[in-house]
């Protein structure tokens, strides 16, 4: 089975950019890998600026169970409904005389930091996600909200099909965490990634 590659501090050291979300159980930082990280990701279609995603998580137990789930995701065939899992980190040695535990990294592909939630806070939602669909060529000659009909047809038909094409990637995503054997129960707009790959659905 794929579990990824072992991710260790090492791999990406000091270099965090931005935080992209913080949950109960740890934080997601845009990241930027060290020599010894980014041998693990070249030459594999990732990121071109070599950016990755690395979750810090510092419950031992929840980043554990993260871990296995999106292993089990990735082996389901997940690739292209949710972002990328490269792999983690493994359990942490305690430090010499103390009881403290280095947080566990889980990292992923770098597929965008912009959440549903972000783009719907513009007034022109959902119209504003269009350019996400079209560049990957999802839209067949006759989808009404394609660019060469945006003239010719009503920007409430527009935003009907944009709804449509967003629910859609969900009820996927949603369906195959299912047959995982696996329940989500946080499904909202800001736990949903608007990817900027090439590659797979836009919402993810």
């Amino acid at each position: 089975a794929d579990k990824g590659s072992s991710w260790q501090p090492s791999d990406v050291g000091s270099r965090l950019g931005r935080a992209l979300g913080k949950g109960t159980y740890g934080t997601a930082y845009e990241a930027f890998p060290t020599e010894e990280g980014l041998s693990k990701v070249r030459n594999r279609g990732r990121d071109s600026g070599g950016r990755v995603v690395v979750k810090k998580l510092i419950d031992q137990s929840q980043a554990e169970i993260e871990a296995y789930f999106n292993r089990r995701m990735k082996r389901a065939g997940g690739r292209g409904y949710f972002a990328t899992y490269l792999g983690g980190s493994q359990q942490q040695a305690q430090d010499a005389g103390t009881q403290r535990l280095d947080p566990r990294l889980l990292v992923w592909e770098y597929e965008g930091s912009r959440t549903v939630e972000n783009f719907m806070t513009d007034p022109i939602f959902p119209l504003n996600l269009e350019p996400y669909f079209y560049k990957r060529g999802q839209q067949p000659e006759n989808m009404i909200c394609a660019p060469r009909a945006r003239g010719e047809v009503s920007d409430g038909k527009r935003e009907v099909e944009m709804l449509r094409r967003i629910m859609t990637d969900i009820l996927r995503a949603t369906a195959l965490l299912h047959k995982c054997g696996i329940v989500h129960r946080d499904i909202k707009p800001a736990n949903l990634l608007i990817s900027e790959s090439p590659r797979g659905q836009v919402v993810r």
